[in-house]
Formats: C-alpha cells, structure tokens, sequence
C-alpha cells in the first residue's frame, strides 16, 4: 500500500534527473525492507511539506528497520543492510542520495526502530517566487 501525503511546495533550484535518482534510491530501498518483513500489510509513506525557508520530504516504510550497530554508518559507502544472494547490494545507493542531497545544500535524516524507517530530505526552497532556474 502506497499513502501519499502531499502538501504544495514552494519552488526549489535542483537537478530534475539527480532528485529523481534520490527518490527512487529511497523509495527502491524501502520496497526492498519491507519484502524483508514478516508484516502481512506494507506500507510506503511518502509526505512532503514546506518548512522555513525549505522543502521536506519523507520516505516512510514499515520494513524490520535498519540494525541498531548500521545506523550510524549506514549512509557511508560500502554499507548495506542485503544480504548476499538475489538481494544483493552494493551499500553505494544511499551513500549517492546524501551526496546528490548535499551538493544542493540540503540534508538526509534517517530514524528508524523495528516497524519504522522514515528517511528525510530536506532542501533549500527558493528566496524569490518565481526565480526558480531548471538544469
């Protein structure tokens, strides 16, 4: 089950194909734990908002969780939380979100417990309406 949860947003200057690579690293990561999981019902959150001065938005899955001893590395390269075999992973995709998501001056934040992972970015809105610049 997806649930969108989609305010309007003030414009961003960002690269449409490199966002596009961050949504679908996160969104491909969650699917991913969730088929992990042993929860009869999965569920993909994803929220957007406006906050001060920037945007924000949210990747929420009900997969088993990054491990406690992960968490703190797990946007360096090289980490993965797949195991060998058919889900095998590199451990490089989330280590691109946070330099795609950092080279437009935002941030990623990652929480996560057994049940819930919700990563979120959150980048620079624009100063002017209207001043947006596309690459």
């Amino acid at each position: 089950t997806v649930k969108l949860d989609l305010s309007s947003l003030p414009m961003i200057q960002a690269s449409r194909g490199e966002l596009v690579q961050v949504w679908t690293n996160l969104i491909k990561n969650a699917v991913e734990s969730m088929e992990q999981s042993d929860s009869k019902k999965k569920i993909l959150i994803v929220k957007s908002r406006a906050a001060e001065k920037s945007i924000e938005v949210s990747i929420q899955d009900n997969g088993p969780g990054i491990p406690r001893d992960l968490l703190p590395r797990i946007l360096q390269p090289n980490v993965t939380t797949k195991e060998k075999g058919l889900d095998f992973g590199l451990g490089l995709g989330l280590s691109i979100v946070e330099r795609i998501v950092t080279a437009h001056s935002g941030d990623l934040f990652v929480r996560s417990r057994s049940g819930q992972t919700v990563f979120t970015v959150r980048l620079p809105a624009q100063k002017k309406a209207g001043s947006a610049v596309k690459r």
